[in-house]
């Protein structure tokens, strides 16, 4: 289970950032803690009909003088064209104590399997400590020039001006970059190389993550699969 690859424990505050699958994994894992008090919630936006089997509350404010019950509830500041709007520090600050778990989506893609991230991205909050970065893994291998990227100039300058095909040097440096995924992440940190439905996929993403243990700069907690599989693994 992912929750439990994750170390989840009553009180985490996990951010989900990325691309290529954000939603649907969180979808997964509130489908996991299931009998718990769960928020699911966004710092930066979210459809109000992306996920299923929730208790919408179209106002977070209103979360304070609910009674909250064993279930799984998705809220935002409030809701603009079919979106919950971002909330900020002090909201969390306000809830937590209510909810066993709160699950983040901290960051946008506009639905494309890539990104780079601008100046304000991903919006991690102070409160949340531990931060899950998802790579779409289906994309090893293809040329960039090909491939849907969200903020393309910012996203070659990551990977490298240049640069052709989505390999293991663009994961790594993703990872490692000051302004990559885990941008204003400082706590616990996980990478989910997502989409890896085939056989050859996860033999390729073991190989992967070896090479990128070695050259991390920081401890990276890393896990493969497929978010709409619900199967997933540590290595």
């Amino acid at each position: 289970m992912l929750s439990e690859l994750l170390e989840l424990k009553k009180g985490d505050i996990l951010s989900v950032v990325g691309s290529g699958g954000k939603t649907t994994t969180i979808h997964k894992l509130a489908k996991e803690l299931n009998g718990n008090k769960v928020l699911l919630t966004t710092s930066a936006k979210i459809g109000i009909n992306e996920i299923e089997d929730v208790i919408q509350v179209e106002k977070f404010s209103e979360l304070r003088k609910m009674k909250i019950e064993n279930n799984n509830y998705l809220s935002g500041s409030t809701v603009e064209q079919e979106k919950f709007t971002g909330i900020i520090e002090e909201d969390i600050l306000k809830i937590k104590d209510k909810f066993d778990f709160i699950i983040i989506e901290a960051d946008g893609s506009k639905r494309m399997p890539l990104k780079g991230w601008r100046k304000k991205e991903p919006i991690i909050l102070e409160s949340s400590n531990k931060t899950l970065g998802i790579i779409p893994f289906n994309l090893y291998g293809c040329k960039l020039d090909e491939i849907e990227i969200f903020n393309r100039k910012i996203f070659m300058e990551i990977v490298g001006i240049g640069k052709k095909t989505f390999d293991t040097e663009s994961i790594l440096k993703i990872i490692n970059a000051k302004n990559g995924i885990f941008k204003g992440s400082a706590k616990e940190k996980y990478i989910l190389l997502n989409k890896c439905d085939k056989e050859e996929n996860k033999l390729l993403a073991r190989k992967v993550i070896l090479e990128l243990k070695n050259k991390c700069y920081e401890k990276i907690n890393f896990i493969y699969g497929s978010s709409i599989t619900g199967e997933y693994y540590g290595y």
